[in-house]
């Protein structure tokens, strides 16, 4: 039978606390325990579960009682730690295999320095050098000079002094410029202000015939041991940053011949030098 097919067990006042239970078909008087239902918990076996004792509880309180305070690592365990510790001291743990490449890469960056270093100064790097994508930079010129005692000057040629004469660097077609000077004088700065002047040919001539119509830029001195970098640019975007050590300065791009020039006191050869002219177009 169902239990909605059997009736409800009633008390004096109306339908009594009750629970169906299938195994008599009958709705059966809810009993309880303490001041609430009677409950009875079955284990994974299907019987009864035994609940937690008294007696049970004290066993419990009992072992961990004998756990407090125990220290679980042994002697013997510790000194093997210690022992493991002393014998990685002082280890270097890259390996002569590991070394020796390190010093084969090392030997390979140094060669590719000294490359770079003869290009530059044999003007074999004189032509296009590639820097990244599409962006083509060409160097213009490279001079190492300890000359000083007075104003020198440099161009496609140089250096030279006011009274001498050379020819103008070839700036026609390029969108920007940029002078990189080194003062490798370590007791020496520069006077009178670095000098960039523009020309209007490129005939070899006197370096203070500069084009008229065209601006004359003078910057500060350079400290011993400084150094100044000047980018020339027909491009407004690059005058929102400025290079290291240096300036961002607009140029008209029809100008034909560029060049730069230092003074510095000296009492002889002190320190190299070193101008460096490149050039995008």
């Amino acid at each position: 039978m169902a239990y909605n097919t059997r009736p409800l067990k009633r008390a004096q006042d109306g339908v009594a606390p009750q629970y169906y239970n299938p195994t008599t078909d009958e709705y059966e008087a809810l009993h309880g325990t303490a001041g609430a239902n009677h409950v009875v918990i079955y284990g994974p076996d299907g019987q009864p579960a035994s609940l937690a004792t008294e007696a049970k509880l004290e066993a419990v309180r009992a072992l961990l009682a004998l756990l407090e305070g125990k220290d679980f690592a042994t002697d013997t365990k510790a000194e093997a730690i210690r022992l493991l510790l002393a014998s990685l001291d002082g280890k270097n743990f890259a390996s002569e295999t590991t070394l020796a490449a390190l010093g084969t890469e090392l030997e390979l960056l140094k060669a590719e320095l000294a490359d770079v270093k003869t290009m530059l100064t044999d003007g074999t790097a004189k032509g296009e050098v590639t820097l990244s994508g599409t962006i083509v930079r060409d160097v213009l010129g490279y001079f190492s000079t300890s000359v000083a005692g007075g104003r020198q000057f440099f161009g496609a040629t140089g250096p030279i002094s006011p009274a001498g004469t050379l020819r103008p660097l070839d700036i026609r077609g390029f969108r920007k410029i940029s002078i990189y000077f080194l003062n490798g004088s370590p007791t020496f700065g520069t006077r009178n202000k670095l000098r960039v002047t523009f020309h209007r040919t490129l005939d070899v001539q006197s370096p203070e015939n500069a084009f008229a119509i065209a601006p004359q830029y003078e910057f500060d001195n350079v400290p011993a041991n400084g150094s100044f970098r000047l980018l020339l640019t027909s491009d407004l975007s690059d005058l929102a940053g400025t290079p290291p050590d240096g300036l961002a300065i607009r140029y008209l791009p029809d100008l034909v011949g560029l060049v730069f020039s230092y003074d510095q006191a000296s009492t002889g050869a002190d320190g190299d030098k070193i101008i460096l002219f490149s050039g995008v177009r």
